[in-house]
């Protein structure tokens, strides 16, 4: 198993990942949306532990939150059956690991940043929007905005449709190079001509140069 050797790695290297990670992790004000609160949990619990100065592995095993544990880390941060049989050095990694996908996700923030903040940060505030909404759009001198739904999506259906008779034309009159066209009149059929690359060995360079054997060669260079 690959991944085992993988979670055995990052055991050989514990120490020098809790040196360096914890610092931050204990530093950080991490957010979350809805969806994404068991795995605040879990930080919440390590930065708990960490600030008291706590010993992981010596904490009862019973107070891990483990919800956002899923089944293919479970195999990996349990060495058996029952809350028990939990590693807990494991346990802090999969944190790790699931943080860093969840903040490059933007599903945890931190509103201090400007990489790594919510993307609501970026938003109207919505008691604005509600109550200049109509100004709002009006200053933003985009015509679409403020055109009914429908009338754009049936602008945009029909600019497509156009387009499609366009390309279609095309490739009847065969005007199109870029194609390779067969059949005629009703049963024309296109293809994209795929042309295969030249092999590195067979490049023109060395079919240019005269064939010898190889003791002609041994000949040559002594």
């Amino acid at each position: 198993d690959e991944d085992e050797y993988q979670w055995q790695h990052l055991e050989a290297l514990s120490a020098t990942i809790k040196k360096n990670i914890r610092q931050i992790v204990k530093a950080i004000d991490f957010k979350a949306h809805s969806g994404n609160a068991n795995l605040l949990q879990a930080i919440t619990f390590l930065q708990d532990i960490f600030e008291k100065g706590k010993i992981l592995r010596q904490i009862a095993r019973e107070l891990f939150p483990t919800d956002f544990i899923g089944k293919s880390l479970k195999k990996y941060v349990f060495m058996g059956k029952g809350i028990e049989r939990l590693n807990a050095e494991r346990y802090e990694f999969a944190v790790y690991k699931m943080l860093r996908n969840a903040f490059e996700s933007g599903d945890i923030y931190n509103g201090r940043t400007t990489k790594y903040r919510s993307f609501t940060d970026d938003l109207i505030p919505a008691e604005r929007w509600a109550r200049d909404k109509s100004k709002i759009l009006s200053d933003l001198s985009l015509p679409v905005l403020n055109a009914p739904i429908t009338d754009t999506l049936q602008t945009f259906k029909e600019q497509l449709e156009k387009k499609f008779i366009d390309v279609n034309q095309r490739i009847i009159n065969q005007d199109n190079k870029g194609l390779k066209i067969t059949g005629e009149g009703k049963n024309i059929k296109w293809t994209l001509p795929y042309r295969r690359g030249e092999e590195e060995e067979n490049h023109a360079l060395f079919q240019s140069v005269t064939t010898i054997d190889i003791a002609s060669l041994l000949a040559y260079v002594n």
